[in-house]
């Protein structure tokens, strides 16, 4: 299994990405490690 990099959650930019690209993220937080791990279970 590759070695992913985390994203930096405190990039302006990148929380702009995900509050845009997570029709479900209303409430600002980042969607980064749980809907990923929803999505791509760790095996």
């Amino acid at each position: 299994m590759a070695t992913l990099k985390k994203p930096d959650l405190s990039d302006p930019k990148l929380r702009e990405m995900l509050k845009q690209g997570m029709g479900h993220n209303y409430y600002g937080e980042p969607a980064w490690p749980n809907d990923l791990l929803y999505i791509f279970p760790v095996v």
